[in-house]
């Protein structure tokens, strides 16, 4: 056993001969400000990082070769992640994670800025690139991005950021504050920043998984008799919702393909037969027949302890205590 030397609460030093760290190993870890990492690292798993609010810049050595999910989530001053530039798997632009070809966003630093734009020629976002980045209230996506892994990458980046889309983009359109596909006919996301009343514009066919996170955010939801099908979560809620609305009969409505047999918006309660609001100018379409916002309490996270020390355990860097499971694959470098 070897225990690595942390030096102070505030700079921690990985020893060399460490190849992997753990996941979970300074996760919350608000104290520390700095991180030695050695040459001989290739591995650093998930969430090794996440909260570790005293960073403000993170260098990926040479040797890295697989990042997991979300290693650096929650680092509210982190201004800079480095990558060096002999490399071969990851690179930076700007300061912020990419593949090696460039084609790949895989960790934006969550105190860079309250707006970005995705650099054309990225084609994906990884899950985790945004994730808990609270301060961001903007992100525009280039022409190029066309790829979209299990859902849209941008629910968990916090609840005040809006998604712009470059209008070339030949896969995803933004229409008032919805990501929509080109064509109009599938709702792919609702941003979190959007309160008051979701419309979703007649012609939508397609609602895919996850695209309305929180959805008792809203005062109501009205839903066009051209929906054909709902993937799974399409509404991520955990309990019915009191407020849809729906332009089609009872009958319409049993013809929606639901994937999931369960799902929530089947247990709520709706109101067939509803009429589509006539767009007005602003940021959302208020009909009159249906009932003025109700205010949404803000969830209070619950305090997270301070530094942990860190133990070396053949060539791995690990907390004393693991209580978490893994939260994803790896950030492919491919």
């Amino acid at each position: 056993m070897l225990t690595a030397s942390k030096g102070t609460d505030k700079d921690v030093v990985i020893p060399e001969g460490v190849e992997t760290i753990f996941e979970d190993a300074f996760r919350w870890c608000r104290k520390i400000t700095g991180v030695t990492r050695p040459e001989s690292l290739t591995v650093i798993g998930a969430s090794v990082f996440e909260g570790c609010t005293g960073l403000t810049e993170v260098t990926i050595p040479v040797g890295v070769k697989s990042l997991d999910f979300a290693p650096f989530a929650a680092c509210t001053d982190l201004r800079s992640i480095h990558v060096d530039p002999e490399n071969g798997s990851y690179c930076d632009i700007d300061g912020v994670l990419c593949t090696k070809d460039k084609k790949a966003l895989l960790a934006y630093p969550c105190g860079k800025g309250s707006e970005y734009a995705v650099p054309e020629g990225i084609t994906r976002v990884s899950l985790s690139a945004f994730d808990q980045c609270e301060k961001i209230v903007k992100v525009t996506l280039p022409k190029s991005y066309s790829i979209v892994e299990t859902k849209f990458p941008f629910n968990t980046c916090g609840n005040r950021a809006t998604i712009s889309i470059d209008p070339e983009n030949s896969k995803f359109t933004d229409v008032g504050n919805l990501v929509l596909t080109k064509d109009k006919k599938e709702l792919v996301f609702s941003p979190l920043a959007q309160t008051g009343d979701l419309v979703i514009p007649y012609g939508v066919t397609k609602i895919w998984h996850m695209a309305v996170d929180k959805p008792e955010r809203f005062s109501s939801i009205i839903i066009p008799d051209t929906v054909a099908r709902m993937e799974v979560s399409a509404f991520n809620a955990g309990l019915p919702l009191e407020n849809v609305y729906y332009t089609g009969s009872k009958e319409d409505w049993e013809k929606i393909n639901f994937v999931y047999e369960r799902d929530v918006l089947k247990m709520s309660n709706i109101h067939f037969n509803a009429t589509m609001p006539t767009p007005t100018p602003g940021p959302t379409a208020t009909p009159s027949s249906i009932p003025a916002p109700t205010p949404v309490p803000t969830a209070t996270p619950a305090p997270v302890g301070g530094f942990m020390d860190v133990v070396c355990r053949g060539g791995t860097v690990c907390r004393g205590e693991r209580s978490d499971g893994g939260r994803g694959g790896p950030l492919s470098a491919q």
